[in-house]
Parts: C-alpha cells; sequence; structure tokens
C-alpha cells in the first residue's frame, strides 16, 4: 500500500508538517511467531526507545552503518539471523535507501521510500495495461527474498 506519513506537532498545520515517510507499506504474517523483536531505522533518524528494547547490531559492518537498530533480546537475534537474510537486505537496501523495518511475533512491517502513484483496481474489469501496477510488483518482487528469509528465519528459531 502507497502511504505518506506526517510528524504534526500541536502548532502545525496539514500545509507545514513535515513529511515522515513517504513510500510503500508492506506487512506480512508468518506462520510461526520470531523468538525476538527487531527494529531497523535509518541511522540519523529520530528513534524512541520501546519499553523492553535495547540497541543492537546486525553484525554486519555494512548495515550497522546504515541502521539503528532496537531489539528485545539481541543474543537470540543475533543467533538467528541467517546469511541469506543479511544478503536480501542488502539487497533490498540498496533498491530502497532509508527503508524502515519491524519484525515482532508473527508479523513483519516494512517500510521502502519512494514514490507510488495510487491507482484503483476494479474486481469487474481488466487493467487496459500492467502500468498502473508495475511499480507495485517491483516493490513485492524485490521484497520476495527478504521475505522468503524472514520465513525460514521465524521458523527455525
Amino acid at each position: 500500500r502507497s502511504a505518506e506519513l506526517y510528524d504534526q506537532s500541536r502548532d502545525s498545520t496539514p500545509q507545514n508538517a513535515t513529511p515522515h515517510f513517504k513510500g510503500f507499506v508492506l506487512g506480512a504474517e508468518f506462520p510461526l511467531p520470531f523468538a525476538t523483536a527487531i527494529r531497523l531505522i535509518p541511522k540519523g533518524q529520530k528513534c524512541k526507545t520501546v519499553k523492553g528494547e535495547q540497541r543492537t547490531t546486525l553484525s554486519h559492518p555494512a548495515l550497522d552503518g546504515l541502521f539503528e537498530a532496537r531489539c528485545s533480546d539481541p543474543i537470540r537475534w543475533r543467533d538467528a539471523m541467517q546469511p541469506d537474510f543479511i544478503r536480501a537486505l542488502e539487497q533490498l537496501v540498496k533498491k530502497f535507501p532509508g527503508l524502515r523495518m519491524r519484525l515482532a511475533g508473527k508479523r513483519h512491517l516494512l517500510l521502502l521510500p519512494g514514490d507510488y502513484p495510487a491507482f484503483n483496481i476494479s474486481l469487474y474489469r481488466a487493467l487496459p495495461d500492467d502500468k498502473p501496477a508495475a511499480p507495485y510488483i517491483a516493490v513485492l518482487n524485490a521484497s520476495k527474498g527478504l521475505l522468503q528469509s524472514l520465513a525460514r528465519t521465524g521458523s527455525s528459531n
């Protein structure tokens, strides 16, 4: 789903609200829960600590330079991280710099920055062409490797 999220303080109006995020929001639910919760936020962006979270690393210098990682159990997270997850995350970061991720329980939320035009799909007639859906299909294809690695990680911890 395409989305725009804004940071609105008490004195701001919709016209002067600060954009927090604009892009594609992808949510997925997996059959087995993950042993720990983690949030990845781009370095340099505001990151409030949630109760029970600790700072952690991804144990990968390139990714640690890009993300602020917060986790409920850093030891279990490092044990659960698989090389295919790291590779898939590296590839996704190249396509979507500034991505954000939250993984908790059975749910995964991925925020991929970009400008995605909104369009309506009718169940009663075919699209005249695939152009409106093409950006969304590209995002789903790009995310497939990460989602598959997360499904394997969730089922192994």
